[in-house]
């Protein structure tokens, strides 16, 4: 084909393929098969063309019912209206032993009329193949540009470029992405972010990202968002009693999520009874009528003044969220962190070591995180959660995960407000939970699927994959600092791609330990770079990492 187009007679070149009805085919190489092997078997002098047509069939059944190929009929035929159209005839005799090409004569108007395109009346020399080869001859065309509003560019396997866009012909931009460790994860986040928030397009999404290991701190550095560090040491505070701008009074929505986190921080087992629920409830909308500070310990007061003996209960057991106990350090006083820049990254590796504080840790991210996609609404938001089964998963004290809840709320509301939401793990089945089920792989159309290591079960009874799928979604390669591949499932794109991060997407987004050792070794050696630069200087220096080659 490359031949043919550098030929200087311009032709189009036209396939014809016609689904065959497969039990009809069947049948008919059965009674094919019996014949051949009558001839093979019924001559003392052996038979070699009966044998090797036995042979083909005999393979051809087999991959037929072993494999579930599919046989269609198939034919090519290049059209021109130019005088020297010999040379494309000469040109196509040379693909190859078995290769025919001849000029139709007596029969090229019927069959010029029969190959129009989108309306063959009919296939004219149709040759019977197996979908296995037909698969090597539609590479010819390509597979489409992909989408129109290219975010972020992937390579395919046929040396082109395909254009993708989470929100472009999806029911929503959700989606998952896994694979297994050092699969390349958050280097294809990396760059799946950075797509979506590049230029000043009036669709440019505000991303935010919740961390549990730094993998996108630089990443939303870069492009101008904050880093909150969620840990009693950083010195952070976030106030779960602010309201939104303009409000004096809780709505519904705010008062309940009050409730929720003060259950999860008093109750037996993270709840509470009915009436200490009601109780709590009416506590609340009382409080916000009061001229007290609100915070934990303003509010801890208030239930220790209490006529009620639960909330008295209720009021020593907040104690311990309050200054200066250690976890009040992050939500007792005044919020000082910036919540309203257009990008936020919330780190909580060192919530993980405390489940009790994980869990609260999650509602009060989640509840703010909500807050500003809600306010900041038509404009678009993503959201990026790394390592999403750790707060997902059940606690380690053997209590329910309330959070969890949360992030399944995300994905299944947050399509309402022009969003989408991305879960990272390292299997598919990290994703399900007993809180809540299938309920974000059920709301994910985007699926990224990097090299993988087991969990084949669920990748065939949840995300539907057949068996090709599956096979090729564990035959993926990668080369570290240079590209890695990943089987792509959404609604209007399947297939296997490579995405290849250039040197400054692949320093924004890597953990690999050699590459954070040369990282703080050139920091060190440069202590006068900013981020940008830092970042510029790796990419052109080391393009690709600490023990990338170029390929």
């Amino acid at each position: 084909m490359s031949s043919f187009a550098t030929l200087g007679t311009p032709f189009c070149l036209v396939m014809s393929i016609l689904v065959l009805p497969q039990t009809a085919e069947k049948e008919r190489l059965s009674r094919k098969q019996r014949l051949a092997q009558g001839m093979a078997s019924g001559n003392r002098v052996r038979n070699l063309h009966a044998e090797t047509q036995l042979e083909d069939i005999e393979e051809t059944m087999t991959a037929m019912i072993s494999s579930g190929e599919k046989l269609v009929a198939t034919s090519i035929h290049a059209i021109s209206f130019e005088e020297g159209f010999e040379k494309v005839i000469e040109e196509g005799s040379k693909m190859g032993p078995g290769c025919q090409w001849f000029e139709e004569t007596v029969g090229a108007y019927p069959v010029f009329f029969g190959i129009l395109p989108f309306a063959p009346t009919f296939i004219t020399r149709p040759k019977r193949i197996l979908t296995k080869q037909l698969s090597d001859f539609l590479p010819i065309y390509g597979i489409g540009p992909g989408h129109r509003n290219a975010e972020v560019l992937f390579e395919t396997h046929f040396q082109s470029i395909l254009g993708f866009s989470l929100f472009e012909k999806s029911p929503s931009a959700n989606g998952i992405l896994i694979g297994s460790t050092g699969s390349g994860k958050s280097t294809l986040a990396c760059g799946l972010i950075l797509g979506m928030t590049a230029g000043n397009s009036d669709q440019k999404p505000s991303a935010f990202v919740v961390d549990v290991g730094n993998s996108l701190t630089r990443t939303i550095a870069y492009i101008g968002g904050s880093n909150i560090d969620f840990s009693p040491e950083s010195g952070v505070v976030i106030n779960p009693f602010d309201l939104s701008p303009g409000q004096s009074v809780p709505d519904p929505e705010k008062t309940k999520f009050l409730s929720a986190l003060f259950e999860e921080i008093m109750g037996d087992q993270g709840s509470l009874t009915k009436l200490e629920k009601a109780l709590l409830e009416a506590e609340i909308l009382d409080f916000y009528q009061s001229d007290l500070p609100k915070t934990f310990s303003s509010f801890r007061n208030h239930l220790s003044k209490s006529d009620q003996m639960e909330l008295r209960r209720l009021a020593k057991l907040l104690s311990l969220w309050c200054n200066p106990h250690p976890y009040g350090l992050l939500f007792d006083g005044e919020t000082n962190v910036k919540l309203d820049d257009e990008h936020l990254h919330f780190e909580l590796k060192e919530c993980q070591r405390h489940p009790d504080l994980l869990r609260v840790a999650m509602l009060v991210v989640m509840n703010s995180i909500w807050k500003e996609i809600k306010g900041r609404f038509p404009k678009r938001s993503i959201i990026a959660i790394d390592e999403c089964h750790t707060v997902i998963r059940p606690s380690g004290d053997g209590r329910a995960n309330s959070s969890a809840r949360w992030v399944d709320d995300f994905f299944r509301q947050i399509r309402k407000f022009g969003g989408g939401c991305i879960a990272m793990s390292q299997a598919a089945k990290d994703l399900k939970t007993n809180e809540i089920g299938d309920g974000i792989l059920a709301n994910s159309p985007n699926r990224f699927i990097l090299r993988q290591r087991g969990d084949e079960k669920t990748l065939k009874e949840d995300l539907k994959l057949n068996e090709k799928e599956i096979k090729d979604a564990f035959s993926l390669s990668q080369v570290k600092g240079v590209y890695s591949e990943f089987y792509l499932h959404s609604d209007s794109i399947k297939g296997v791609f490579v995405y290849r991060p250039n040197p400054l997407v692949y320093w924004l987004s890597t953990n690999h330990s050699p590459d954070n050792a040369l990282l703080a070794e050139e920091k060190k050696k440069h202590p006068d770079f900013g981020l940008e630069r830092l970042m510029d200087h790796m990419a052109e220096y080391f393009p690709n990492g600490a023990e990338g080659r170029a390929v």
